[in-house]
C-alpha cells in the first residue's frame, strides 16, 4: 500500500528510493541514515527524495508499509485462503509469520524497530492509516476463523476477539526473540517449538 496517487514513473522513482532507504536503514540505523545517503544509493537528486516524501520519517514509513505488505499478502492471507479445516488454517497462519521473520529478516527487523515508535513520530497520517486498515483487515479475517473453530469444537470458551489479538501479538513477539542476541536469541527451530506449546495451550481440546 503507497502514499499518495503517483505517475506510473513516479512509482518507479518512488520505490527505487524505498529500496535504497530500506538497505540504509538496515546498515546504519534510523538515526544514522541521512536524506542524502539515501537520494545518492537512489540515483536521485535529495529534492526528488523530498517531493516523494515529507522527511526521514516517511521514507521509513514507506519501508515500514512495504514490509507489512509482503508480510499480509504474501504470507498471511495464503493461509486464510487455504481449503483446510479452521485449527489447521491457524496454525498456517502462525508458521507463515515464522516464515516470514526467517525469510525477509531485515524487513523483519525494520518492523520490529516501527514496533518501538523509531522512526515514526513524524510519518505521514496516511502511514498510520494504512498500517492500521492491514492490521484491522487481517485482524477481522483472523477473528472470523477462530469463530469457525469455535463452531468446530476446537476452541472451547475462549472469546474469538480476544483469541485473535492474543495470538497475532504474541506470534509477533515470539518471532521477534529470533531478533535478540546472547541467550535471549532463539534460533527458528526454538520459535516454533515456543508456538506449537502455545497452539496446543490454547487450543487443548483439539485431538493431539
Amino acid at each position: 500500500m503507497t502514499i499518495g496517487a503517483r505517475s506510473k514513473r513516479g512509482d518507479l522513482t518512488f520505490e527505487a528510493i524505498v529500496t535504497a532507504a530500506e538497505e540504509q536503514f538496515l546498515t546504519k540505523g534510523f538515526d544514522g541514515t541521512k536524506i542524502d545517503d539515501i537520494a545518492q544509493a537512489a540515483y536521485v537528486s535529495v529534492g526528488t527524495v523530498y517531493l516523494h516524501f515529507q522527511n526521514k520519517d516517511g521514507v521509513y514509513a514507506a519501508v515500514i508499509l512495504r514490509a507489512q505488505d509482503i508480510l499480509v499478502g504474501q504470507y498471511l492471507d495464503p493461509a486464510f485462503d487455504l481449503d483446510a479445516p479452521p485449527w489447521e488454517r491457524i496454525e498456517t497462519w502462525c508458521h507463515a509469520f515464522v516464515r516470514f521473520f526467517e525469510e525477509q529478516e531485515p524487513r523483519a527487523r525494520i518492523m520490529a524497530l516501527q514496533a518501538y515508535g523509531v522512526g515514526t513520530s513524524e510519518a505521514p497520517e496516511a502511514m498510520h492509516k494504512a498500517l492500521h486498515d492491514n492490521i484491522t483487515r487481517f485482524h477481522g479475517r483472523l477473528v472470523a476463523l477462530f469463530e469457525e473453530a469455535g463452531a468446530a469444537g476446537d476452541l472451547g470458551a475462549v472469546d474469538p476477539v480476544a483469541a485473535s489479538r492474543f495470538v497475532w501479538s504474541s506470534v509477533y513477539g515470539v518471532c521477534t526473540t529470533n531478533l535478540r542476541h546472547g541467550s535471549l536469541r532463539l534460533d527458528y527451530d526454538g520459535v516454533r517449538d515456543v508456538l506449537r506449546a502455545g497452539l496446543e495451550l490454547m487450543g487443548g481440546q483439539r485431538p493431539g
